[in-house]
């Protein structure tokens, strides 16, 4: 049961409670499954993300090929880093403490603009960030 647990991510405890029933007939409760998931050195949060693109032996190749750029690169040249960013102006309602049967009204943005911003770092200088806004970004 703990193998299976720490390969397959369950959201809730009741999940878990009816997976041990179901394969070997034991009644937990939640609060009791709880208890030994914390005795068992489980705890509940979020798991860490990672891009889902993510390579480390790319990663770790990009990383040699910078120090050498870095290392080779003449005293009037700078790297910079560069991105575009696509946020939204549109509110986002999340999940707040209300008292039981009060709707709470939040108002919301009628629009949903979207900024394109271009920027640009240079990692020794994170002061001097170069950024601008444009209608369209594209390749």
């Amino acid at each position: 049961m703990i193998e299976h647990i720490s390969e397959h991510t369950y959201a809730h405890a009741h999940q878990i409670v009816a997976y041990i029933s179901e394969c070997w007939n034991v009644k937990y409760t939640v609060s009791g499954l709880n208890k030994l998931l914390h005795q068992q050195g489980f705890t509940y949060k979020k798991p860490k993300g990672v891009p889902h693109k993510f390579d480390s032996e790319k990663q770790a190749e990009f990383v040699e090929h910078y120090e050498a750029l870095k290392a080779s690169l003449p005293e009037d040249e700078v790297l910079l880093f560069m991105d575009a960013v696509h946020p939204t102006q549109a509110t986002k309602i999340t999940s707040g403490w209300i008292r039981k049967g009060v709707d709470k009204i939040i108002n919301t943005t009628g629009s949903r603009t979207r900024l394109n911003i271009v920027g640009a770092i240079e990692l020794d200088n994170l002061s001097a960030a170069i950024f601008d806004q444009f209608k369209t970004v594209n390749g």
